[in-house]
Protein backbone atom coordinates (compact mmCIF):
# COMPACT_ATOMS: atom_id res chain seq x y z
CA UNK A 1 0.00 0.00 0.00
CA UNK A 2 2.64 2.28 0.64
CA UNK A 3 4.66 1.87 -2.41
CA UNK A 4 1.35 2.88 -4.45
CA UNK A 5 1.16 6.23 -2.42
CA UNK A 6 4.59 6.56 -3.59
CA UNK A 7 3.78 6.46 -6.92
CA UNK A 8 3.63 9.82 -8.63
CA UNK A 9 0.19 11.26 -9.72
CA UNK A 10 -0.30 12.06 -13.33
CA UNK A 11 -2.86 13.54 -15.70
CA UNK A 12 -4.27 10.77 -18.24
CA UNK A 13 -2.83 13.41 -20.94
CA UNK A 14 -0.56 16.30 -20.90
CA UNK A 15 -1.76 19.34 -20.78
CA UNK A 16 -0.48 21.42 -24.54
CA UNK A 17 -0.63 24.40 -25.81
CA UNK A 18 -1.97 26.16 -28.81
CA UNK A 19 0.36 27.79 -31.75
CA UNK A 20 -2.86 30.99 -31.95
CA UNK A 21 -4.41 31.10 -28.69
CA UNK A 22 -6.82 33.78 -29.87
CA UNK A 23 -8.25 31.68 -32.64
CA UNK A 24 -9.81 29.60 -29.89
CA UNK A 25 -12.01 32.82 -29.28
CA UNK A 26 -13.41 33.02 -32.87
CA UNK A 27 -16.16 30.87 -34.42
CA UNK A 28 -18.08 31.24 -37.89
CA UNK A 29 -20.96 30.78 -35.88
CA UNK A 30 -22.30 34.87 -35.37
CA UNK A 31 -23.73 34.69 -31.91
CA UNK A 32 -20.99 31.94 -30.50
CA UNK A 33 -18.53 34.94 -31.88
CA UNK A 34 -19.96 37.69 -30.27
CA UNK A 35 -20.01 35.45 -26.77
CA UNK A 36 -16.39 34.47 -27.40
CA UNK A 37 -15.11 37.92 -28.23
CA UNK A 38 -16.82 39.10 -24.95
CA UNK A 39 -15.23 36.29 -22.35
CA UNK A 40 -11.96 37.23 -24.68
CA UNK A 41 -12.35 40.83 -23.75
CA UNK A 42 -13.37 40.67 -20.36
CA UNK A 43 -10.24 38.22 -19.74
CA UNK A 44 -8.01 40.53 -21.35
CA UNK A 45 -9.01 43.73 -20.08
CA UNK A 46 -10.48 42.42 -16.39
CA UNK A 47 -7.63 39.53 -15.28
CA UNK A 48 -4.83 39.97 -17.23
CA UNK A 49 -4.65 43.61 -17.62
CA UNK A 50 -6.29 44.25 -14.27
CA UNK A 51 -8.41 46.95 -15.08
CA UNK A 52 -11.10 46.56 -13.36
CA UNK A 53 -12.54 50.33 -13.35
CA UNK A 54 -13.82 48.92 -17.02
CA UNK A 55 -15.82 45.85 -14.65
CA UNK A 56 -19.43 47.72 -15.08
CA UNK A 57 -18.76 47.11 -18.96
CA UNK A 58 -18.47 44.04 -18.59
CA UNK A 59 -20.50 43.15 -15.30
CA UNK A 60 -24.09 43.52 -13.82
CA UNK A 61 -24.76 44.37 -10.47
CA UNK A 62 -26.42 41.46 -10.67
CA UNK A 63 -23.23 38.73 -11.02
CA UNK A 64 -22.87 35.74 -9.85
CA UNK A 65 -19.39 34.96 -8.48
CA UNK A 66 -19.30 30.92 -8.35
CA UNK A 67 -16.51 31.29 -6.35
CA UNK A 68 -17.31 30.66 -2.41
CA UNK A 69 -14.51 32.77 -1.52
CA UNK A 70 -15.53 35.96 -3.31
CA UNK A 71 -19.23 37.68 -3.03
CA UNK A 72 -21.92 37.99 -5.69
CA UNK A 73 -22.42 41.54 -7.88
CA UNK A 74 -19.84 43.56 -9.08
CA UNK A 75 -18.69 44.95 -6.20
CA UNK A 76 -17.66 41.47 -4.73
CA UNK A 77 -15.76 40.45 -7.75
CA UNK A 78 -13.51 43.65 -8.03
CA UNK A 79 -13.00 43.68 -4.59
CA UNK A 80 -12.10 39.83 -4.44
CA UNK A 81 -9.59 40.93 -7.33
CA UNK A 82 -8.40 44.12 -6.31
CA UNK A 83 -7.95 43.51 -2.58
Amino acid sequence: MLALVALPVRAQEPVLGVADPEALFKSPDSKLNANKQLVYAIFRDLLEANHWELADKYLTERYIQHNPNAASGRAGVVTFFTK
